[in-house]
């Protein structure tokens, strides 16, 4: 990078910390109660973001002027930009549906079955879950995050593939696609979306087609962490002023921010990440929690597609915490020693 002392702090904030966090969390993080008590805590840090948007929508508190327009109000909770909310909501509230579907699937076990339960505990299994939904989607709403809609989409169809309600799925999806075309009021609105006819759309395609001259010229080593605003007027196209710190696309960033050999390191990552899924839940019978984590994956892999989804402090912690639950669930690691205590090998 031509700005070493931006690039160092980059590299501190979205690889160096995050990941002594994901190295702290496989040590300490092994047993059920503590992976619940970590959902527990993504649900509830969701639940307040989205709960400080709806205030904010609600009472105009605070709302940057560039968002506080009559025609598209747009929620920020704390921060500067609503598109951050869905940013760190989406794959969270992806992960609590999952999570919804597998405390459905507990309550028919024991009504049906006959199982024994404590149906206070599994009344409030069930609020909490729904509650970070409900508050999520409302601060998906306030916020107007198209990616990140279309990222919930993503992750809950992916999720529903491996139910035994997929065909139904899979049709209804088919037909919602063929009425969202054939009704001129939403055709109105979703067919310029779709094909990147809209504002926000043409400067992405602006963009990806200036970060890919770039990267054409640059195409082993990018340029490098906090390079990309420097480098990036050299190559962009005059359609739009784009004043933008990375490309808008999750392939495109890690590519000019860490390399080829940073992107090959991360597909690789998410290919390990979705093998250790599929095996849990194949060898598993549906293990709710890591199909739970796999759409949150693929929730915030397709949001990354026209979005910055890693680059960003609270948004990097939280994907090593996705990786480090999978890891945590696939049991292969060893169990915690006890102090004091001596194992023969």
């Amino acid at each position: 990078s031509e700005d070493l002392r931006h690039a160092a702090g980059r590299w501190k904030a979205y690889f160096l910390e995050p990941i002594l966090v994901f190295l702290i969390f496989l040590d300490v993080i092994r047993t059920k109660k503590q992976i619940r008590m970590i959902l527990g805590v993504l649900g509830l840090s969701a639940g307040l973001i989205s709960l400080s948007a709806i205030i904010q929508y609600i009472f105009g508190i605070n709302i940057p002027t560039d968002y506080d327009v009559p025609n598209l109000k747009r929620a920020v909770s704390f921060y500067g930009y609503p598109n951050a909310i869905g940013l760190y909501i989406a794959p969270v509230v992806v992960l609590f549906i999952g999570i919804l579907i597998g405390k459905i699937q507990e309550c028919k076990k024991t009504l049906f079955v006959g199982r024994q339960a404590n149906y206070k505990l599994q009344i409030i299994d069930f609020l909490f879950p729904s509650l970070v939904v409900l508050l999520g989607i409302g601060g998906l709403v306030l916020a107007v995050s198209k990616g990140a809609w279309i990222g919930v989409l993503a992750g809950v169809f992916f999720m529903a593939m491996f139910t035994k309600w997929r065909w139904w799925v899979v049709g209804l999806t088919v037909l919602l696609i063929i009425l969202l075309f054939i009704v001129p009021m939403t055709r109105d609105v979703v067919w310029p979306m779709v094909t990147f006819q809209a504002t926000s759309g043409d400067v992405r395609l602006v963009l990806w087609e200036g970060t890919w001259n770039l990267i054409k010229a640059n195409p082993i080593f990018g340029v490098g962490l906090a390079g990309f605003e420097a480098a990036y007027p050299d190559y962009k196209l005059n359609r739009h002023v784009e004043i933008l710190v990375y490309p808008h696309n999750i392939l495109l960033n890690f590519w000019v921010e860490i390399g080829l050999i940073g992107l090959i390191g991360f597909i690789w990552l998410l290919v390990l990440y979705f093998k250790e899924g599929v095996r849990q839940v194949i060898n598993y019978q549906l293990s709710i929690i890591s199909l739970a984590l796999m759409g949150a994956m693929v929730c915030l892999i397709v949001h990354g597609l026209v979005d910055v989804p890693y680059f960003k402090n609270d948004l990097a912690i939280l994907f090593w915490v996705l990786v480090g639950l999978m890891i945590v669930k696939s049991s292969k690691l060893p169990q915690p020693l006890r102090r004091g205590k001596k194992v023969k090998s």
